[in-house]
Order: structure tokens, then sequence, then C-alpha cells
């Protein structure tokens, strides 16, 4: 069974930074010349989905049921790995940590490479977004405040001056529900928007989607003054915010893969525009293609 740590952060050289362990260390794989473990506690981890797609909807299976693997899906290195590090020469993981040996480290003075369990199922990372301006946003549309999959997302600033992402702000939306997704896409301007895609929302029937508008405060470094959009005609399974895209002067794409206009999920894209003086998204547009026919997903991916 291949099994997963999320790690939210790993201690090395002075530097926190994000990292992903994956390891077969319940099935007693060697590693490194160490052919069991028993100090490590495989209640705290879960089997990841090696097939699931970009596109695929969420996993409605429990860890129990996810399907097992006989070979390692993914590793890490030491952050500041070099030659004869010797990373990985052993192991143990208890609860929410895992602690590496690195006994070459520094010619042979050695080190240990400590690492935090994140929440399982999170999906920390599914998607990413970077601003021109220092911004990044990531999306975990796995995540549990609101409900079982009602989705964060995490924005980090730029510190120009160090060169590190720092003052983390996670958001919620603030009528989540379980299983809306929300942060299952994003996408950030230059001009301090965000835009949040939950496609599996409710409020025009299930899973039919919606976005979600968030304002960058300059002051405060902080993001705000959420506005929620739904399609003015949406309908169940439409999956409104499926794909999502932003120009740095005021326009806003939402792509619909799965509308039905022109035929059992043929497909619609919606199109916004930002009112500068009241810092709202309108002036909704809807196309679809005029050639359009049943399971052409058209809006599947857009792009400004």
């Amino acid at each position: 069974m291949c099994l997963a740590l999320q790690l939210q952060e790993c201690w090395c050289s002075a530097k926190i930074i994000p990292c992903i362990l994956c390891m077969d260390a319940c099935a007693s794989l060697f590693i490194a010349n160490s052919s069991s473990h028993p100090q490590i506690d495989c209640s705290h981890f879960f089997a990841l989905h090696p097939l699931q797609r970009r596109n695929d909807p969420p996993s409605t299976k429990s860890p129990s049921q996810a399907p097992t693997m006989t070979t390692i899906q993914k590793m890490i290195r030491g952050c500041d790995g070099a030659a004869n590090d010797q990373f990985g020469y052993d192991l143990a993981v208890k609860g929410d940590w895992a602690a590496i040996g690195a006994y070459g480290v520094s010619s042979y003075t050695g080190a240990v490479y400590l690492y935090k369990h994140d929440a399982e199922w999170d999906w920390f990372g599914y998607t990413v977004a970077l601003s021109g301006t220092g911004h990044l946003v990531v999306g975990a549309r796995g995540d549990d405040d609101k409900g079982y999959n009602s989705g964060s997302v995490y924005l980090l600033t730029l510190n120009s001056s160090s060169n590190t992402w720092g003052d983390e702000q996670k958001i919620v939306a603030s009528d989540g529900a379980a299983s809306d997704n929300f942060g299952d896409t994003v996408a950030m301007s230059g001009t301090g928007h965000l835009v949040v895609g939950a496609p599996y929302e409710d409020d025009k029937g299930s899973n039919a989607g919606a976005v979600y508008l968030l304002t960058l405060n300059s002051s405060s470094n902080t993001w705000g003054d959420e506005q929620k959009i739904v399609a003015s005609d949406g309908a169940a399974s439409d999956n409104f915010g499926d794909t999502v895209a932003m120009s740095g002067t005021g326009h806003l794409v939402v792509g619909a893969p799965y509308e039905d206009d022109k035929g059992s999920n043929a497909g619609a894209v919606y199109l916004y525009t930002l009112n500068s003086t009241s810092n709202t998204w309108g002036n909704e547009q809807k196309i679809v293609a005029s050639d359009g026919a049943a399971d052409d997903n058209f809006g599947v991916t857009v792009a400004m």
C-alpha cells in the first residue's frame, strides 16, 4: 500500500518549506538498509488514489476504500540535500511527526529532518496561481472546515527582502457546505483580485456550481470583500466554476463544461466585467459554441 504524509512544515537550514513524503513503510519495504520499522504508526496515514485526473469529480471513497499500490508514487529529498547525505537511511513516524535520518550530512556530522503531518484528504496544492505582485493562492478543495470536502484556499505573500513566502491567510466560503469543493479552481490578477471556483456548489441545483471573488486590501495585505456569483440560468450538474481565468483589466471568464443548452454536457462559458467604482463583478454574458453538440464540454479550459 502506498502511504502518504501531507507535510505542512519542513524544518531544515533554518527554513520552513512545504514538502511531501510518500513511502511504503507499512509494507515493510526495504528502505535504505532498514527492513522493518515497528515504530511507524500507520493509523495516521491514508492511501493516495493514483488515477485521479484533474477534471474527475472528487473521490467519494473513504481512506479505507482507496485503492492500494505496490510501488512508491512519490519521494522527497532533503531540502538542502547534497551528495553522500544518506538521507533516508532510517526513519521513525509517530502521530503527526516523521523523523528522517541523514547521517552523511556535513562530512558525516549527520542531521535529522523533521516533518509534520497535515490533515488527510485536504488536497492542498490541487490548484495554484500567482500574481505578478508577490501573491500566491493554493487551493485545498478537500478541506473540511465547512463540512466534508467543503474546501478552502490559502493566501501567501512574498517577502521581497528575504525572498520567502509567509503571512498565511486561510479563506473558506462564508456559506460553504459539504462537497462544494471551494478551491477546485483559482485565478489571480495583478490588480488585487482573486477568483475561487466551487463547481459542486448547489444554489442552482446539485453541483450547479459557483465562483467567489475576493479583493486585496493593500493596507492590511489581507483578502476580503467576498462576492459570490452563480450563473443566472444555472442548473444541476452544470459545474459552473470548473474553470476560471481573469485578466488584469477587469474581465473574468468562468467555464461550465457540463451545461446543456446545445445538448447534454455541451458546455458554456460566462463572462463578467469589473465595475471599478463599486468593485463588483457583473454584466454577465453567456457564450455557447455556435455548432455545439452533446458532450463537447465547451468551456473545459479557459484563458484570458
